[in-house]
Order: structure tokens, then sequence, then C-alpha cells
């Protein structure tokens, strides 16, 4: 089991301690879910970093990653949503 927050930058993270969720989510809230994860992130076949439903990147962020739309990823987008 993996835990989703939001980081006090609004961005979403995924991890398996939920120590760690507990302590970084945004206003304290977290959720359970089963969004596969890497390095603290949600992940498909790599990292998806996702800053709000409008803007998401796989493979880096905003200075490196390629974009892509959240709602092509169902599961992290009902996660995000989850948190907002």
């Amino acid at each position: 089991m993996s835990y989703g927050y939001l980081d006090k930058y609004g961005i979403l993270h995924v991890v398996s301690d939920e120590g760690t969720a507990k302590t970084y989510a945004k206003n304290g809230k977290y959720v359970k879910t089963d969004v596969a994860n890497r390095g603290g992130y949600p992940c498909l076949l790599k990292e998806v970093v996702v800053y709000s439903q409008s803007e998401a990147y796989i493979e880096g962020n905003r200075g490196d990653g390629k974009k892509i739309r959240l709602s092509e990823c169902k599961d992290i987008e009902a996660l995000y949503k989850q948190l907002i």
C-alpha cells in the first residue's frame, strides 16, 4: 500500500511510508492508494511529476520533462483530485 499527498508547493507525491505522507502533506491530507510510485512520484513506466490538474510531466519536470495531459492517466488524476 502507498500513500498519496500534495506537498507545500502542491506537487503530487506517492510514497510507501505513511509517516512521510503525514509529515509532508499540505494541510495534513493524505490518502491510501494503489497507484505505482518510484522516487516519491506516481509512476506509469516513468515517474510523473504533477504540479496541477493542467500541468504534469513525464521523464522529468518543468525544466526538462515532456508535458502530458493528466486526463490520460486516470488513476493518477483520480488520486490528485482526492487530494485537492
